[in-house]
């Protein structure tokens, strides 16, 4: 499984996976996971990756050498990572239950994610979620 390390690498171009061009060897992994019963899984887009991802370091790290190389890339990503760090308390818990809980209905995920974007918490890109799990 691929996972990102670090939240700059999301200023990087995506590599797209189609059936036009070959797959680079870079930006494909693929392999096997064993998960235990409560372990949760889920898979987001890009822009919404980027979210959970930074809101978890905030909410484990707050402001550490990561965070601060991120915020001062001048990115589209700097931006919404200067709005997070304005949070104050961040619940990581609370914030992913939101998520997957407004996931469950079409129009409540798009309020949800207009919200997060409205408050320049998300990026504008397109967005889908998946969660294997019950909550």
């Amino acid at each position: 499984m691929y996972t990102i390390n670090n939240i700059a690498n999301f200023n990087e171009p995506p590599f797209l996976i189609n059936c036009i061009k070959p797959t680079k060897k870079e930006g494909f992994h693929s392999g096997q996971s064993s998960f235990d019963a409560n372990d949760l899984l889920f898979l987001a887009t890009d822009a919404l990756s980027h979210y959970i991802i930074l809101m978890y370091l905030i909410s484990c790290n707050g402001l550490d050498d990561q965070i601060i190389y991120a915020a001062n890339q001048h990115t589209k990503n700097s931006l919404v990572i200067k709005n997070a760090l304005y949070l104050r308390n961040v619940d990581f818990e609370s914030i992913l239950y939101k998520l997957i809980r407004s996931s469950k209905n079409t129009a409540n995920f798009k309020r949800h994610l207009y919200s997060l974007f409205n408050n320049k918490l998300i990026s504008s890109d397109d967005y889908s979620f998946v969660c294997a799990c019950e909550i």
